[in-house]
């Protein structure tokens, strides 16, 4: 055999080992730098080291960006993933009572924005009475009542985990300066008292956003029925009051380009229905049962679909669970469980946002409570986890 003929068998075996090694090697690192199209980026650790913890819930009031803890009172402003503690413009003692009821409240309040807001609790869980537990809210008082008195305390004795800004107080009445009260804010003189021994709930129902247009609403011309109440929506005037609009269902009300929304039901449809002009116009619904849908800010949730009640754009959720949802204008924050890609024991939250621009979600193990709630104001995320609250700024996402 020639001696070149030897090289060039030799070479060549050489260029084949050298190439069965470099394809051996690079299907050997392969799996583990390609990345999984099933797995997740998941935000545990920048969530824990960028979020701000505060002890207990944190409710919202109806003042934007202003947040209030209970046992103790502790108000908040929340502006880009930081809470920063909002100093007491003063406390006002007050005792309240009517008919069946004596509420004694101390309330701390704050002045921000050109605004009064301030929170209490009343509870005496041995009481022989009726009444074992009252909230009560204070404001400015609005101009629509034209009192002479400068503060509002609107009072709901129904117990439960609700923000100032979701409730509906069955009591509205008149406070001094100093805390002395000149009795309620409209005429009770006939009101009457339900099953229970109360004087009747629905006789005159507020909200804070309600008393600030001057509307309350009224089921005392409608037998009682919990899970789906009706009311008149009514105007405060200076002589008898206007009845706006009737059989209207649950008590949200929005306020849009001079038009006022509120809920009523048609069979097994709820409607958002939009008055402007003295029209009556349907400006969104929900075919399903009011019981079962749940409405905040200017949006309903219902079968994994939000759906805006001023012009009635409906937006599917991806997600495998919802905990609850939050707006502030056109920009919306859901929270809930994503639908699993790795199999029933890989647990992913999801986060996500969505505004006219651009959508984003961040995805995490264990970064917030089963069911838990949240808020969405000036670049924050609210979230619960542990009894404890969790700040942190939108830019994460």
């Amino acid at each position: 055999m020639k001696k070149k003929t030897v090289f060039t068998i030799i070479f060549v075996l050489i260029v084949a080992l050298v190439i069965g090694a470099g394809f051996y090697y690079f299907n050997k690192i392969k799996p583990e730098s390609k990345p999984n199209k099933f797995s997740y980026d998941l935000k545990d650790e920048a969530f824990s080291q960028n979020a701000q913890e505060i002890e207990g819930k944190l409710y919202k009031s109806d003042i934007k960006g202003v947040f209030y803890t209970l046992n103790p009172t502790k108000y908040y402003l929340v502006e880009n993933g930081k809470a920063t503690p909002i100093k007491t413009a003063g406390t006002i003692k007050t005792s309240i009572s009517d008919i069946s009821y004596n509420f004694n409240f101390t309330i701390p309040y704050i002045n921000i924005k050109g605004e009064r807001f301030g929170v209490a609790e009343w509870s005496k869980p041995d009481s022989a009475g009726v009444y074992t537990y009252a909230f009560a809210t204070l404001k400015n008082m609005p101009k629509a009542f034209g009192s002479e008195y400068e503060n509002l305390l609107l009072v709901d004795s129904e117990n439960g985990s609700k923000a100032a800004c979701e409730r509906a107080f069955s009591e509205a009445f008149a406070l001094t300066k100093d805390g002395k009260s000149g009795g309620q804010v409209l005429d009770t003189r006939n009101r009457t008292i339900d099953k229970s021994g109360k004087l009747r709930t629905d006789w005159f129902v507020y909200t804070i956003d309600s008393v600030k247009h001057g509307l309350y609403f009224s089921g005392r011309l409608y037998s009682q029925n919990k899970e789906n109440p009706t009311f008149d929506l009514c105007k405060i005037t200076s002589g008898e009051d206007k009845v706006l609009a009737k059989n209207v269902n649950g008590t949200w009300l929005g306020f849009s380009d001079g038009g006022i929304y509120y809920i009523k039901r048609a069979g097994l449809t709820i409607n958002s229905v939009c008055l402007k002009g003295g029209k009556h116009t349907t400006s969104a619904s929900v075919k399903a049962p009011l019981s079962e849908v749940k409405i905040k800010e200017n949006y309903a949730f219902f079968d994994m679909k939000l759906i805006n009640l001023f012009d009635g754009v409906i937006t599917p959720l991806n997600f495998k669970k919802v905990y609850d949802f939050s707006a502030s204008g056109a920009d919306i924050l859901i929270v809930g469980k994503e639908n699993n890609r790795e199999g029933e024991k890989f647990k992913v939250q999801k986060i996500m946002y969505l505004s006219k621009e651009n959508s984003a979600a961040l995805y995490a193990n264990n970064i917030m409570s089963e069911n838990t709630s949240c808020e969405l104001a000036n670049s924050s995320i609210i979230t619960e986890k542990d009894g404890k609250t969790h700040i942190i700024s939108l830019e994460l996402i």
